[in-house]
């Protein structure tokens, strides 16, 4: 499973960064997560305006003893 995330900044004032994610690990394959990312980047700047998508990835979860599956 993986939680898609992405690093959204100002462009005006690239040091006012924000993350976006999903709010579960909700993708069962990377592929899968690695498309939403972009999803979420490519439409974010119609929700946070001035904002654009700098970077995303997808990680992993973690299974009961806190180590990456």
């Amino acid at each position: 499973m993986f939680k898609a995330v992405v690093l959204a900044c100002h462009l005006s004032n690239p040091d006012n960064c924000t993350q976006l994610s999903d709010t579960n690990y909700i993708h069962e394959t990377f592929q899968e997560c690695a498309l939403r990312a972009e999803v979420i980047r490519d439409q974010l700047s119609s929700v946070l305006t001035g904002f654009v998508g700098v970077g995303w990835k997808c990680v992993k979860k973690p299974n009961q003893k806190g180590v990456e599956l």
